[in-house]
């Protein structure tokens, strides 16, 4: 089997495999697949990706559906201090709000810009956001921008030194990537997946693979050298 035809079925059956690194790893994943050993969760949407051999290889833009009608009246009937809450939590700024529905509206507009980059709804334009493995999961199975994650511990001297260089790397790249940190303590068997062996690690992961890796503290235009070939 071709490399993108193992890719497309195990996409199809539901099987993550951004830890696969070469065909005969992706091959002994799609038999374990093959023979149920792992499971599998076929969504409709990846049975239509598979279908067209050329949408297996290209950029899947996340499909997360929001109900205005049944959002923007939830909004409405909350408090006013509950949406100066959610605005402070989404780091919009209020200061010049008149109305109730301005408030409304901006939580709405966030929401949606929120949906359109993050699959999970965990990540936001231009911020570094912790995420479980779960989340990651879910991240990964979306093509359409490549993912900066730094995998770290919150013990970690280097971790916490490197911490804001993430920021400016996701304030810099704004909606060209999504950047997220995984706790490898809470989330081990997502480390040991993509092969941690130091802290902080620095993983480019885009198209289901990981394309690239840092292992130690890193500055922010080393990161971005890291991320800019896949932009």
């Amino acid at each position: 089997m071709k490399l993108r035809e193992i890719q497309a079925e195990l996409k199809d059956l539901g099987v993550p495999f951004g830890d696969c690194f070469d065909r005969d790893s992706l091959l002994c994943r799609l038999r374990d697949a093959r023979e149920g050993k792992i499971e599998t969760k076929p969504s409709a949407a990846a049975a239509a990706a598979a279908s067209d051999e050329k949408a297996s290889t290209d950029s899947a833009k996340p499909t997360v559906q929001l109900d205005a009608d049944v959002i923007l009246a939830d909004l409405r009937s909350q408090p006013l201090k509950e949406l100066k809450i959610q605005c402070s939590q989404r780091n919009l700024r209020y200061a010049t709000f008149l109305e109730k529905e301005d408030f409304v509206q901006a939580i709405w507009k966030d929401m949606q810009a929120v949906a359109s980059f993050s699959v999970s709804g965990a990540l936001r334009p231009g911020k570094v956001s912790d995420i479980t493995g779960e989340q990651l999961d879910g991240e990964i199975s979306s093509y359409e921008t490549p993912i900066l994650l730094d995998v770290y511990a919150t013990w970690c001297g280097p971790c916490k030194m490197m911490a804001p260089e993430m920021d400016k790397v996701a304030e810099e790249l704004g909606s060209k990537c999504r950047v997220a940190k995984l706790d490898s303590d809470k989330h081990p068997e997502w480390a040991a997946r993509y092969k941690v062996q130091g802290l902080p690690t620095t993983l480019l992961i885009h198209k289901g693979q990981v394309q690239g890796r840092l292992e130690g503290a890193f500055m922010k235009d080393k990161l971005l050298e890291l991320a800019q070939p896949h932009i």
